[in-house]
């Protein structure tokens, strides 16, 4: 009631505000130098013929207030600058009109300049003239492009990005390269991540609402962390409003493979709608008191024995606290929907100016394909691929499989600006996500053939929830009195949760000619339970200064220093516990999996033959955990640099060096261990220097070169030593000590042009040399294993070609119609190792001593078609991503490595405004719908490892905006 109360006061507030500022309105925008795209702080703005104005601030914004409707003149000015004259401004009444300026450099030639209104008045162009004076090789997608295309989050929108690919809805490629080749930012300060396997944030975390830009850098400067290759994802929220905002809107979506239609759940808790878990999943009471310490049943068989009878007791008690529930039932799936709301605005509180934003949402998505369509398998080549000409199937299976998840996204951010030049931000990100799985494999096993099983089936039922919780405080200061000399610094605490509470793995046969129903242990994995938890927390200082200095030709010589310190912890434990059967005998109950792990505890007790008694039990549980699993890992990144931006004429010269220490500790709880074996430490400097000269050929084509050394570092969970069972992905992941991080060199070149507002043609060109990059390795001869290793040497090469282009030059009749495309085509090739090849060459004597590097796509295609009418308030948006075939799995051996092959997402999306600051969009993704899978191939024929469809969706989402 407390939190309803506070929402509805703040929707109150929100319409009480924007009726009083109806009567008057508001001009706002940005005044930047028209050569070097810095903005320009204090300039001065002001109506002409009237006593209104203000000065540009320390962002170079300015806000004129309480304006009457009418037709101004605006007269903008500043000291070096030729004043400019903006005729015909209109402000119709309770209107926000933005208004950007561009001021010219004076020069003798340049006097005072007039334009009109409309020759300034852009959206997009904002962005594009950043990036035209960005000095590095980047890309950035704006807050309204992303709700132009419909994307629900960050990882959503950034297949926009020119050469970016988004893996599993949560992962982005950019130029192919691998997830550990990017990095993600959060307002300048990295994010950890919240899986334990994986290198990189889950960008599907930060929900599209509260997002003001996402900004891709491509190229190191000294300034940025030096952990990247592919691409710095920096995702900005919406910070100082220029003006008051509202909006509100709603979704539902329905798929053609699963609405309505048959999925897999488990009983849920009270919480499941809020992505959260509760008691019903937890591990059980009893469990946590007796802390995990289940004697062995062996132990617990009579008690006339002094001891056993508690022994006894202690098993019966916990193999009856867990709930019986080890298959997934089934379920009818629902609609997708989604609900959103921000508000924000600016103030004066005793003439200091005030802003802030609110932002959330919930989101409600399902994910689920049938046996029909899924697969899943393993293979290994036996003998020599000279007499094999096929590979042996180790697994063979249907999959059907459902997921539920509910995203929670909650943003509150207040900015307060002290005087023009001194501004602080508070920023507080909360992200709450909970995906409920079911899922059941069904087919051939190899090891089956022993008992005469034809039909093996693995049931897993998973709860997995992930929060992401940042505090950012941040400050922005200039001295003008010391030439504009710049401090920007920031502090940022971050946590990301991971917790995984009853996973549940069943695995079984079925052998069709007598309906015998078995779990036998010398064929199947015992029934088990996971329990695992992790947490990351990090600390990142930054703090980044500025001195422009000013050169005879009045060009700006801007130096630049400052330093980086990332403390980052991680905890993670797990938690594993098996069920073993006595009297228990699943053929017993044949397919009632109920009732056969509801018979736990004591069954029986009978007289021994020494007058005692002994017991049987029908299902037991023990505890299977491995305290080596169990492990804290610590790392600490310092870094201090120096650069420099050189303007020679119509040239920039952008140099410096950014030095960088890791230090990555990873330990495992085990302290019965070796240390050798229980610890992996990384200690390592490194100086990575940094060279980029921009030319321009004139005031809208830029030639950019550029050098530069980065590096890629393992994760926690790469280097920590050990082995760990994942009971949703069915396969064990091992740790390796060995690892250390990978040294890049880049060489980057780009030929763009901004041939108009908002349009762009780009040609750009680049190499990299990696040393000792880290792939994942399939091991065939270990029972589904996982690993990491570092391979000698890479390199990468390629070429994109980018186009931004209203089509109005063809005709009038498409000057409504824009283009935005994208092509990324590369090649990557990895050194084998030498032990590795030496194996491979005993099956295959014509095994290449090179392969493509992991994860690399050797094209990415993106086009964008859009149809805009602002007279209508209709936009139409057709656009297509596809990538080429990747590598996700290294084979060791001559086993042909595992790709994910290559399709083709197409979505279109509809919008239309009313004049009542209504707005709907009609989403129609993955038209297409092509079979996403994983797969290896040999002498023409495919052997899939993963395969399955996602459906084609449709969804309408009616929003409201002031």
């Amino acid at each position: 009631m407390k939190t309803l109360n506070i929402l509805i006061f703040i929707l109150v507030f929100a319409f009480s505000t924007s009726l009083f500022a109806q009567q008057r309105g508001q001009i706002t925008g940005t005044v930047v130098d028209a050569e070097s795209g810095e903005t320009i702080i204090g300039a001065s703005i002001f109506i002409e013929g009237t006593s209104k104005g203000a000065a540009s601030d320390i962002d170079g914004n300015y806000t004129i207030r309480s304006v009457d409707p009418g037709t101004y003149v605006l007269v903008v000015s500043y000291i070096s600058y030729s004043t400019q004259r903006i005729t015909n401004v209109v402000l119709e009444s309770g209107q926000f009109l933005n208004l950007d300026i561009a001021l010219q450099p004076e020069t003798e030639l340049l006097g005072e300049i007039t334009v009109t209104a409309e020759a300034v008045l852009n959206n997009e162009a904002g962005l594009l003239r950043q990036r035209q004076k960005s000095i590095a090789f980047s890309d950035a997608i704006s807050a309204e492009t992303i709700s132009k295309t419909g994307s629900g989050d960050a990882a959503g929108a950034l297949k926009k990005v020119v050469g970016a690919s988004v893996v599993g809805g949560k992962y982005v490629y950019v130029r192919g390269l691998g997830d550990r080749y990017s990095t993600a930012h959060l307002n300048g300060a990295e994010l950890p991540s919240a899986d334990p396997d994986n290198n990189a944030f889950q960008l599907d975390l930060i929900p599209s609402n509260v997002i003001e830009n996402i900004v891709t850098i491509k190229t190191f400067t000294p300034d940025k962390p030096g952990n990247f290759s592919g691409g710095l994802v920096d995702v900005s929220t919406k910070d100082f409003p220029k003006r008051m905002l509202f909006n509100f809107g709603t979704s539902i979506g329905y798929n053609s493979q699963y609405s309505f239609k048959d999925g897999l759940g488990s009983s849920r808790s009270n919480t499941d709608l809020l992505g959260f878990n509760t008691d019903i999943r937890n591990l059980p009471v009893y469990i946590e008191e007796i802390n995990g310490d289940i004697p062995d049943q062996s132990t617990a068989l009579f008690p006339s024995i002094e001891g056993d009878a508690e022994r006894a007791d202690t098993v019966n008690i916990a193999s009856r606290s867990f709930n019986n529930e080890m298959v997934p039932t089934n379920i009818k799936v629902p609609l997708n929907t989604g609900l959103s709301i921000s508000l924000g605005n600016q103030f004066q509180l005793f003439s200091k100016e005030f802003g802030y934003i609110f932002g959330f949402s919930h989101n409600r998505s399902f994910s689920s394909y049938s046996d029909e369509t899924g697969r899943n398998g393993i293979y290994q080549l036996i003998g020599n691929l000279t007499s094999e000409t096929e590979l042996n199937p180790l697994n063979d299976f249907t999959d059907f499989r459902t997921e539920e998840t509910v995203d929670l996204g909650g943003l509150a951010s207040l900015s307060f600006k002290v005087n023009p030049n001194n501004k602080f931000s508070l920023t507080w990100l909360r992200t709450q996500s909970g995906t409920n799985e079911g899922r059941i494999l069904t087919g051939r096993k190899e090891e089956q053939a022993e008992g005469g099983f034809d039909q093996y089936n693995s049931t897993v039922i998973g709860y997995t929830q992930r929060s992401l919780s940042s505090f950012q405080v941040s400050g922005k200061h200039v001295a003008t009195s010391l030439s504009n000399f710049g401090v920007d610094w920031s502090a940022t605490f971050s946590e990301n949760t991971l917790d995984q509470p009853d996973s549940r793995f069943f695995e079984y046969g079925v052998r069709s000619a007598d309906s015998v129903y078995s779990i036998s242990t010398s064929l199947f994995v015992q029934p088990q339970r996971f329990f695992r938890e992790m947490e990351d927390v990090n600390t990142n200082l930054v703090f980044d200064t500025s001195l422009p200095l000013k050169l005879n030709s009045g060009a700006n010589l801007i130096i630049r220093a400052g330093a980086n310190y990332l403390q980052g912890e991680r905890v993670f434990r797990e938690e594993r516990y098996a069920y073993g059967q006595d009297l228990a005998v699943l053929n017993d109950f044949k397919d009632d999996f109920e009732g056969f792990f509801s018979y736990s505890g004591i069954d029986e007790e009978a007289t021994a033959a020494n007058g005692g008694f002994w017991i049987r039990y029908g299902n037991y549980i023990f505890n299977r955990s491995n305290p080596t699993n169990n492990y804290n890992g610590d790392r600490e990144i310092t870094a201090g640099y120096l650069m420099a931006e050189i303007p020679v004429g119509d040239l920039k010269i952008i140099g410096g060096s950014r030095y960088e220490t890791t230090f990555l500790k990873v330990e495992s709880t085990n302290t019965d261990l070796e240390d050798s074996l229980r610890i992996s430490e990384i200690d390592r400097g490194d100086l990575l220097p940094s060279l980029s000269l921009i030319y321009s050929l004139n005031e809208s084509m830029n030639i950019r070169v550029a050098y530069s050394n980065t590096l890629a570092r393992p994760s926690y969970r790469e280097v920590a030593p050990f082995s760990g069972f994942d009971a949703l992905g069915g396969f064990v992941a091992r740790g390796n000590t060995n690892l250390d991080r990978t040294l890049i060199t880049n060489y980057d070149a780009r030929w763009e042009w901004y041939t108009d507002i908002g349009e762009l043609v780009a040609i750009s060109g680049f190499y990299k040399e990696l040393e000792q990059p880290i792939e994942r390795v399939f091991d065939t001869q270990r029972v589904r294993t996982r690993t990491w290793q570092n391979v000698p040497n890479a390199t990468v090469y390629g070429v994109e070609f980018e186009i931004r282009k209203n089509l109005g030059f063809v005709s009038t009749l498409l000057e409504n119609i824009s283009l935005a495309t994208n092509l990324t085509l590369v090649q990557s090739s990895v050194d084998v190792p030498e032990d590795e090849l030496v194996e491979a060459l005993v099956s295959d004597p014509d095994f290449d001593d090179t392969r493509p590097l992991y994860g690399q796509s050797p094209y990415i295609f993106n086009l964008d078609l859009s149809y805009q009418s602002l007279e209508n308030g209709v936009t139409v948006d057709l656009n297509t991503n596809i990538f080429g075939d990747r590598l996700s799995d290294v084979t060791l051996g001559a086993n042909p490595d595992v790709f994910e092959r290559s399709y083709t997402t197409t979505d279109l999306i509809i919008s239309k405004s009313f004049k009542s600051s209504i707005s709907a969009k009609l989403s129609l993704r993955n038209l297409f719908d092509p079979i996403i899978k994983e797969s290896s191939r040999l002498n023409g024929q495919e052997y899939i490892y993963q395969a399955y469809k996602r459906g084609r969706s449709i969804s309408l989402s009616i929003s409201y905006k002031l």
